[in-house]
């Protein structure tokens, strides 16, 4: 059995969990997806995220003589109406970009939610319990990575219609916050995936050293030579199960009544 720190990688888990939960609230709700280069003062076009358009003297390319737009407003106010009614600020492809974020940001809530759950209760010795945290945030890790892929792909493709001077804008910062969740998300994953591979591990090991013994000799190796032996066996595994998570129960009672007492 590999001997390893009990909160290691549990604890990096939830680590990594809840910065991925902090990046990708960033990059979900401030304007910076893709931005105007600083230096550059005569462009029409601020700056961009997933709900809020900043810009300052745009005008309709479908239609150069209706109303001009200035200031920072959300994509879908009354004032971008005609700007989204002839796809300029949300053609498809960022329809489609905003929808895999929306996914990416509840299956990062929930992933969060089940790992604070599982690390401080007695769930965390269920198998059960860390793949539904694998498969939470192996769901961020995916649909992050769609958005991503498909803004970095498509952000200047429409060049002169979708955003004016496509020369000088860059992707910036609540696009790079949007990755560092996605990486974080996958590094989430990893070490959730390792703490189910050491508790299966324990969960063996215990067994085998503890309950391999014969039903009627308790100092007689347990060897399975009959079906009812099996069942014995499979049965004392089970009923293994159940003391090894009685135990950790009454491990954390007893430190957390040592702890009160040091404080009195």
């Amino acid at each position: 059995m590999i001997v390893r720190s009990p909160k290691l990688f549990m604890g990096s888990a939830l680590l990594f969990g809840i910065f991925s939960l902090v990046c990708d609230l960033l990059a979900f709700s401030t304007p910076y997806w893709i931005q105007i280069w600083p230096r550059v003062g005569d462009t029409t076009f601020r700056s961009l995220g997933l709900w809020q358009a900043c810009i300052s003297g745009f005008r309709n390319p479908v239609n150069y003589w209706e109303k001009i737009f200035y200031g920072c407003w959300w994509l879908y106010a009354r004032e971008y109406y005609q700007l989204r009614r002839d796809q300029i600020l949300t053609p498809p492809w960022f329809t489609a970009v905003q929808v895999m974020a929306c996914f990416g940001l509840i299956f990062n809530m929930l992933s969060v939610v089940a790992l604070i759950v599982v690390s401080i209760t007695r769930y965390r010795l269920s198998r059960h319990s860390m793949l539904l945290c694998i498969v939470l945030s192996g769901f961020t890790c995916m649909f992050n990575m769609i958005s991503i892929a498909i803004f970095g792909q498509y952000a200047d493709a429409i060049s002169g219609k979708w955003m004016p001077r496509p020369d000088y804008t860059s992707l910036s910062w609540s696009y790079i916050s949007m990755v560092a969740s996605t990486v974080t998300a996958l590094f989430c994953v990893v070490c959730m995936g390792l703490e189910c591979y050491f508790v299966r591990e324990a969960k063996k090991y215990n067994n085998e050293k503890v309950f391999i013994r014969h039903v009627g000799n308790d100092d007689q190796a347990f060897v399975r030579k009959l079906t009812s032996d099996e069942q014995a066996f499979i049965r004392k595994s089970q009923e293994n199960e159940q003391a090894f998570i009685r135990k950790s129960d009454m491990e954390q009672v007893f430190i957390r009544k040592v702890s009160d007492h040091n404080n009195i």
